[in-house]
């Protein structure tokens, strides 16, 4: 029987999250590489960015 989703194969659900990981690492270097004035432009503080980091990746 071949496997369908990813909840029943351990293989890409372990991929799943990896590449969760990976986006949200990207995204939060390059938040961190903005100025204060930039992330105040997007609306954001300092301290947003490692939740910012997690909703973004999640989508």
């Amino acid at each position: 029987m071949a496997v369908s989703s990813t909840e029943e194969d351990p293989v890409a659900a372990a991929f799943s999250v990896f590449r969760f990981w990976l986006d949200c690492r990207r995204t939060q270097r390059e938040l961190a590489a903005f100025s204060e004035r930039d992330l105040a432009d997007l609306g954001l503080a300092r301290s947003d960015v490692t939740r910012v980091t997690v909703v973004r990746a999640a989508r």
